[in-house]
Formats: structure tokens, sequence, C-alpha cells
């Protein structure tokens, strides 16, 4: 079985498949309670994905209390990667088209484990702009 973490297309491609079921199961439970994020599966959930494909650093804000309907990153296939572009040996862009609501730029780093997202940005008019998971 190839490492989840080979190569940074695929770290992406496997982070945006995931995050898409969280963000649906999310809705799904939103039909049945007041608060989805009371679920501590649900949000256990978001967390072994941050756990699984991101570096493993403190994010004092990630996004973690909202998700979106339609999902963030569910229009995110191999044909709407733009660009993968190495910025070294152990930095890599992977540049999306406009998906629903931005184009978004992964940067992805290279760890003892295979690659990781480091932090995701969006292209706003100035350039691109940091911005939280699942935004």
């Amino acid at each position: 079985m190839q490492n989840h973490l080979s190569d940074p297309k695929s770290v992406v491609l496997a982070f945006a498949a995931a995050y898409t079921a969280w963000e649906l199961a999310m809705e799904a439970a939103e039909a049945h309670t007041d608060d989805p994020f009371d679920d501590p599966k649900l949000c256990d959930q978001r967390r072994d994905i941050l756990l699984m494909y991101c570096t493993h650093k403190e994010r004092k804000y990630d996004g973690g209390n909202s998700f979106s309907i339609p999902t963030t990153y569910g229009l995110l296939t191999e044909e709407n990667i733009d660009i993968v572009e190495s910025v070294s040996s152990s930095r890599v862009h992977v540049d999306t088209k406009k998906l629903s609501k931005a184009a978004y730029r992964f940067v992805v780093l290279k760890k003892k484990d295979g690659w990781r997202i480091e932090s995701v940005k969006w292209r706003m008019r100035s350039g691109w702009q940091n911005t939280l998971f699942g935004s």
C-alpha cells in the first residue's frame, strides 16, 4: 500500500476528500440537532483529519468552529489542480483552479513521515492570503 503522505498532490487530494466527507456529515447532523459541534465524534473526526494530513503544530485559529455547505473543497479533483510548484526540496505549493468560493494554495512541507499540509491560502485581488482550514 502506498503511503498516503508520499507526494504533495496526493496529500492535498486525500485531505480534500476527507474534509468534504466531514462537512457533509456535519450537514447531516445539523438536520437532527441544534449544534453538530456538540457531537464529540464529529469534532474528533475533524481533528483526526488534521492530524492525518497536516503538520503537527498548535493551531490557535484553525476554522474548527464552522463548516461550509456547499463544501469548501468538494470540487477539488485532480483536474482542478492548476499547478504543483516545488519551492524548495522540502516545500511545495499545490494551487487549485477557482473552486466554488476561491482558488486555493496548499503549502505542503516534507516531514520525516512524508508530505504534510502546513497551511492553506486563497487568492484575493492582492494575491495569496492566509485562510483557515475549511474557509
